[in-house]
């Protein structure tokens, strides 16, 4: 491998994705609501120099965490520093952390990422009526905020609801105020399942022919 490809190679590794994604591989046409001049602007990844966010929110499977993961590969290659998690996992390591006092330490990687993911805010049910998961919420993104570091973020629940998810209404109105105020929308909301069809479609591709 080249040298370039090998620091390719670390900066996905450092970012643990949990798969590889890649536009070129999104059927744009099967999600029709969506803009693809919209998402293909994101991946030139100017957003990022901007300290612009992307807030991708809608139904499950319609094709979010794949734009998402399609970025977050993007800026891998662009040599930027990229971190993915979901919402759970992410607040899970950081309410283990209070445990024995590390929470500095292990706020660190999710604060000073150039692009951090936050993938499925909404889906996750443990300790879902913590009250500590707005506070922790807001250290990562309050912080990312002052040194406008970009966040991608997936959601199945509207914003309306993530007072309810968050078991705090004004500590979610801060969050919000502060994604919102430099972001980049993205709603699908009547699209049908994109990962249904992608899953045909890849069973369809190795089908014997004529089967």
């Amino acid at each position: 491998r080249t040298r370039i490809e090998r620091r390719i190679e670390r900066r996905i590794r450092e970012a643990r994705l949990p798969v590889r994604k890649t536009l070129e591989a999104f059927d744009f046409a099967f999600q029709p609501e969506l803009s693809k001049d919209m998402v293909m602007e994101l991946a030139t990844l100017r957003f990022m120099d901007e300290g612009v966010n992307v807030l991708l929110a809608g139904a499950s499977g319609t094709g979010k965490s794949h734009i998402a993961l399609a970025l977050a590969l993007a800026a891998c290659t662009d040599n930027r520093r990229v971190l993915y998690s979901t919402s759970a996992d992410m607040l899970a390591r950081l309410h283990a952390s209070l445990a024995d006092d590390t929470l500095r330490m292990a706020l660190a990687p999710y604060v000073r990422a150039e692009l951090l993911i936050v993938d499925e805010v909404g889906l996750e049910q443990v300790e879902r009526k913590s009250p500590l998961r707005s506070g922790l919420m807001q250290k990562v993104l309050f912080g990312r905020y002052e040194k406008r570091l970009s966040t991608i973020i997936t959601s199945n629940i509207p914003w309306e609801a993530w007072g309810d998810y968050l078991d705090d209404h004004l500590g979610a109105a801060a969050i919000l105020d502060r994604l919102i105020h430099r972001s980049r929308v993205i709603v699908i909301n009547n699209g049908p399942s994109y990962r249904e069809h992608a899953h045909k479609q890849e069973l369809l591709s190795k089908s014997p022919e004529g089967d």
